[in-house]
């Protein structure tokens, strides 16, 4: 997959086998391009930023990129999975599980008919089983770790499992870790085949290990490394 950005010159390549990093130090360059990927992910059609696959094929990214930018509060993000949590549960429930919440299911609604068998009037209840229901009721979410790194695996984690988008964009992520962490974090999106786009406010001055970089300066000269 190819990302251009109307105003830069260069193409973002995003692979599976390297982390993309686009460092702006043009601040103006910086929030345009930050705030185009936001409004794509929210669902909007934006003409500055065109993607394509290796055939010249454009490829839609509307509603299908995660941006992650606040690292304080990930659970907006981690919500966005959690939508396909009941379903995936519900697909990958075996049939002899399902048979068995199907019999415990109908002990319970027995009982729970006894409870008012002593009413005068009429009472209707739902009594069918399904496992919809089942998974619904028992309001199944995903829950976050306690330090950044271990919720940036489990990120990576849950878009392998679940796959709702064609890149995760990462703001600033590289105020927040060091370079080691950085780098075992890199290692662990290509190890899981993770597609990923890192948009940074600054030159960092260095360029790690699976890392392909361009930079913005502040004068918008791009430097390919």
């Amino acid at each position: 997959m190819n990302i251009k950005i109307n105003y830069l010159d260069n193409i973002l390549p995003i692979t599976e086998d390297k982390v993309t990093t686009l460092e702006i130090e043009n601040k103006g360059c910086f929030y345009r391009t930050v705030m185009n990927f936001i409004n794509i992910s929210n669902g909007e059609q934006i003409e500055d930023i065109y993607v394509f696959d290796d055939k010249k094929e454009e490829i839609n990214i509307s509603n299908k990129t995660i941006v992650i930018s606040d690292y304080f509060d990930l659970n907006l993000i981690v919500k966005k999975y959690s939508n396909h949590l009941q379903k995936y549960i519900i697909e990958n429930t075996d049939e002899s599980i399902t048979n068995d919440l199907s019999i415990i299911y109908k002990k319970i609604m027995d009982k729970i008919k006894k409870s008012f068998e002593s009413i005068d009037f009429s009472v209707q209840i739902n009594d069918e089983f399904s496992l919809e229901q089942v998974i619904k009721l028992i309001k199944p979410t995903i829950q976050l770790k306690n330090d950044l790194l271990s919720n940036l695996y489990l990120l990576i984690d849950l878009e392998k499992i679940f796959k709702i988008s064609k890149v995760m964009i990462f703001i600033n992520l590289k105020q927040y870790i060091n370079k080691n962490e950085l780098l075992e974090f890199y290692k662990y999106c290509i190890y899981n085949n993770v597609k990923v786009l890192f948009i940074e406010n600054k030159d960092y001055q260095f360029t790690l290990e699976n890392e392909r970089k361009l930079i913005v300066d502040d004068n918008l000269d791009e430097i390919v490394l």
